[in-house]
């Protein structure tokens, strides 16, 4: 760990971090990654998404690639996640 970086722990349950790490997964992305791309817009309000991130975006609204479920529950257990 270099002089510009520090550890963050924090506690979840396993089943918690089965969920995050599947999430990180499906989007291509290390956990790390992950958790910061989900608190970039608290981190840096201003900045404004890059290309993919609009591609993403727009895929998304147009319903590109989705996969769809009736509820969350049914995605967890489809992902062998339930509780």
């Amino acid at each position: 760990m270099s002089a510009n970086t520090t550890r963050l722990s924090v506690e979840i349950s396993k089943n918690e971090h089965k969920k995050l790490k599947v999430l990180a997964d499906i989007n291509g992305l290390t956990l790390k990654e992950f958790i910061l791309a989900v608190l970039e817009p608290v981190l840096y309000p201003k900045k404004k998404p890059n290309k993919a991130t609009l591609k993403a975006i727009e895929d998304t609204e147009k319903g590109i690639g989705l996969k769809t479920y009736k509820n969350i529950d049914e995605m967890w257990e489809t992902l062998g996640l339930n509780e």
